[in-house]
């Protein structure tokens, strides 16, 4: 499990990376050490704290050490308040493979990305678990 170190400025309209897989300073990213078929699953929680208007829309993406999103989930506008801080559970299930994380493995990414007004993703109440999970076989 990984907390975020610090608090994360998410510029308005800009995809921010607010999580890693791994703390600042390791060098180890998550490695299957077999090459059998995984899911990369990534679960936690974001608090995220809005504006005194808020963005008109908020994503937040599951991607790769690139930054391509493989999986995104689009907060209900409901939930974007002026002055609020919002706490959602994330839940993400990446492809099926079984050489994504083989070789040098990867450092999967949670990032979000606020249309229009910038957003702070707080390190008090936002954490990660990314997991590889086994496939069929």
């Amino acid at each position: 499990m990984l907390n975020a170190n610090a608090d994360v400025a998410v510029v308005s309209s800009t995809t921010t990376t607010a999580i890693h897989s791994q703390a600042a300073g390791v060098a180890v990213p998550l490695i299957q050490t077999n090459p059998i078929d995984v899911y990369p699953i990534i679960w936690g929680n974001l608090a995220i704290l809005l504006g005194a208007t808020a963005p008109t829309a908020l994503v937040v993406s599951y991607a790769t050490t690139s930054g391509t999103a493989i999986a995104s989930y689009t907060f209900p506008p409901v939930l974007l308040t002026n002055a609020a801080t919002i706490m959602v559970p994330i839940y993400f299930v990446g492809p099926l493979s079984s050489t994504l994380y083989t070789g040098v493995g990867k450092d999967p990414l949670i990032q979000v990305n606020a249309t229009g007004q910038a957003v702070t993703v707080k390190a008090v109440g936002s954490s990660a678990i990314f997991e590889l999970v086994l496939g069929v076989e």
